[in-house]
Formats: structure tokens, sequence, C-alpha cells
């Protein structure tokens, strides 16, 4: 995919998404917001990701309520392993590796100011 082409999902026909700020306000609108890291654990895996891609459709009249309307197009194995290269697509556009600076200045090394203590050693004997 070059960069700036749609990022399209087969469900009733191909449908542009993208993982915007958008996208994101209408996940936190579900009663049930979800994570993308919820798509590693088999608990309501489905549920992820037809909430994460209903979230992401850039169409503002698709047609689909909720995201479990778009349950039926994600039904087969096939559809399901595409969705989630949809997914790993919207997450390689939305969060590209940040790279350090090269004329970044190094982290200071030896103990901060933190570390060490301002009490009496415990061996120190009183007065």
């Amino acid at each position: 995919m070059m960069p700036g082409e749609p990022i399209l999902i087969a469900l009733d026909r191909p449908r542009p998404v993208r993982w915007t700020a958008r996208a994101r306000a209408r996940n936190a609108s579900l009663p049930r917001p979800v994570e993308f890291s919820g798509l590693a654990r088999g608990k309501n895996r489905l549920y992820v990701l037809a909430a994460l891609l209903w979230s992401a459709l850039v169409e503002r009249d698709h047609g689909f309520a909720e995201p479990e309307d778009l349950a039926e197009h994600l039904e087969t194995p096939e559809q399901q392993v595409a969705a989630f290269k949809v997914i790993e697509a919207l997450i390689a556009e939305a969060f590209p590796e940040k790279k350090s600076p090269t004329s970044a200045a190094p982290l200071p090394t030896g103990p901060s100011p933190s570390s060490t203590s301002a009490s009496t050693p415990a061996s120190t004997p009183g007065p």
C-alpha cells in the first residue's frame, strides 16, 4: 500500500477506514470502548474487531448503526483474517515508529539528586 492511499475493508462494499481523532472519539462513545490489545485475547475478539473497524469507518453515512452491524461481514475465518490485516495497516499508519533525533543530548549518567539520601546514615553515632 502506498502512503496516502486509503485503507479499504471489504464489507458490503469496499469502505475506507482511518484511525483518526474522530475514530478514537467514536470508539470512546461506545457503551463498551475497546483497545487494540483486545485483539490478542480470545474473549470478545469479534466484538473488538468489529468495534475498531466501525470506529475507523471514514464515511459518515455508512449505514452501520453500531459495531455489531459489521458482524455479518466478519463471519468467516477469511473475512476475519482480512479484517486483522486492515487493523494492522491502521496501526502502522496511525502509530508510525518514532525515531529519536540524532542531535539528542545523551542522558546523564551517575546518581540523580533524588537518589542521594539527606538522612543521617545508621552507622553514625548520635550526639
